[in-house]
């Protein structure tokens, strides 16, 4: 070669890689404004409210307890909080790592599979519902998929380049990762395997071997702390919890692109139209055809091990003790399914070229419905408005009562009134029976006189969840037989009564 081809050819690979970056920022640019568009729009949630209550560190010791199992994201957002508390900017924490993980799920599937793949998932991970939802929140699951993410590029280095210093930043985002979303630990079984699978063509599994005990010796302490919490009413939930299905399954794999209403809630991906419809019955064949044709790309089946491992080993956890298949505990895999959503898109591209369009006309149409939905319905509670709604209305004396645990921290992040808050807890009659119609009855932390008004505060329960659904029928029975009804207000998924008692 001449030098001036030598030149033209560098030229060109210059060329091409700006325009490359140039649609990487276009993505992620689109995904910025998604994930700003109405951010602001609705106050706190359950989950956020203890997310700042913990930072804070003035939250229910049981709950900062419990929390301190997973600390990096407080600690990081305990910072943040020092220069505002205004919800947008907490919420802005989060959106900073849900847009730098639409590039860094560009550069992962570029290195898995070439830059077509990665364009692709940039795409899928920009207009995710699910990943623009868990952006607006206060909550660390865009923290701990940025981990995720990183971890498994600065691995794909250390291999490939043979370069030392790749695994100490592998070390460094693994660790925060796990201090993060521990459940992230699973990601640790695939790296081991990804190692070993190298053993004969690079010499940095002893260093990697050595990194790894480092980081299971520094995260032991946690994960200590982690199995005494499984006794605490933070997570006490989950036994109420569905045991998943094989639907299931495939359900959470089409929200990751499609919803952003959570498994347990949704009761399946919403159908809105024909479009989505569409989507969903194409969806299952695009990853059977990246799973097929995976092994023409050796490094997308260690994208299929981190995508799927995880969430096989929480769907058998799930069946036998109480539930970890749940939405946002396997959020940090959808990177590595959206991946391989890209790779199946592209295999269908490049060999069925009509095929690879009109999934991509479907899938435009799908997500301008479900994007559109996503926008314009409440996915969670909104204790904003609720405080309002009771400060508007309340009187001197009134007692104000949540079905909740440890409500006083929780309505009172809002409410600047002066009545009592207690909780509420909602009893079997029978501890021995454990039937979906088994007898319900109130336990309230206080003793009404007869008479006195009193405010029932509780979640709505939506029908995804059976087992919850059926019991928060029999307590809203329990409700209209023990008070006298004077008002009932829905607001905000949250259903509010007035009543006194008899």
């Amino acid at each position: 070669m001449t030098t001036d081809q030598s030149s033209a050819s560098r030229s060109d690979d210059r060329l091409k890689r700006t325009y490359e970056w140039i649609a990487v920022l276009a993505v992620a640019l689109v995904g910025l404004g998604l994930r700003l568009y109405h951010i602001g729009n609705h106050g706190l949630f359950v989950d956020e409210v203890y997310s700042v209550l913990v930072a804070k560190g003035i939250g229910d010791p049981e709950l900062i307890r419990f929390d301190s199992a997973r600390p990096f994201y407080f600690l990081l957002l305990k910072g943040w909080l020092s220069l505002s508390s205004d919800e947008t900017w907490m919420r802005f924490f989060s959106v900073i790592f849900g847009t730098a993980n639409i590039a860094l799920i560009y550069l992962l599937g570029k290195d898995l599979a070439g830059r077509k793949v990665g364009l692709a998932a940039a795409i899928l991970t920009a207009l995710s519902p699910m990943e623009i939802h868990y952006s607006q929140q206060v909550r660390m699951y865009t923290l701990g998929t940025f981990l995720a993410l990183g971890g498994s590029l600065a691995l794909l280095e250390a291999f490939e380049r043979t370069k030392k210093t790749c695994l100490f930043i592998w070390l460094a985002t693994r660790g925060m990762m796990v201090l993060t979303l521990p459940l992230t630990g699973v990601l640790l079984i695939v790296d081991g395997l990804y190692a070993y699978s190298r053993r004969k063509e690079s010499k940095l599994l002893p260093l990697m071997s050595g990194l790894a005990l480092v980081l299971l010796l520094g995260w032991s302490p946690f994960i200590l702390i982690l199995l005494q919490a499984r006794s605490s009413p933070y997570d006490s939930w989950r036994a109420t919890l569905d045991v998943p299905t094989v639907v299931d399954f495939l359900t959470l794999l089409v929200n990751f692109t499609a919803s952003a209403i959570p498994l347990q809630e949704s009761g399946g991906p919403p159908c809105f139209d024909w479009f989505t419809t569409a989507y969903v019955l194409i969806f299952t064949p695009v990853l059977g055809v990246a799973i097929a044709f995976s092994h023409k790309q050796a490094k997308m089946i260690w994208c299929l091990g981190w995508g799927l491992i995880p969430l096989l080993a929480f769907w058998l956890y799930s069946n036998v003790l109480p539930p970890l298949f749940i939405t946002r505990y396997t959020m940090f895999t959808a990177p590595f399914v959206l991946i391989t959503l890209g790779f199946g898109w592209a295999c269908a591209w490049t060999r069925w070229r009509p095929v690879g369009f009109g999934i991509a006309a479907v899938y435009l149409l799908a997500m301008t419905s479900y994007l559109s939905y996503f926008y314009n319905h409440p996915v969670h509670e909104d204790w904003r408005p609720v405080s309002e709604y009771i400060a508007a209305h309340e009187q001197p004396g009134d007692q104000i009562v949540i079905w909740n645990y440890h409500s006083k921290y929780l309505l009172g992040y809002y409410y600047r009134g002066h009545n009592q808050i207690s909780d509420m807890k909602v009893m079997r009659v029978d501890e021995k029976d454990d039937s979906p119609t088994r007898k319900l009855k109130l336990q309230l932390e206080i003793d009404p006189k007869p008479g006195q008004r009193l405010w029932l505060i509780s979640r709505e329960t939506v029908p995804g969840w059976t087992r919850m659904y059926q019991a928060y029928g029999l307590y809203k029975d329990c409700i209209s037989r023990g008070y006298n009804v004077l008002h009932h207000e829905n607001l905000a998924m949250t259903d509010i009564y007035e009543v006194t008692a008899k």
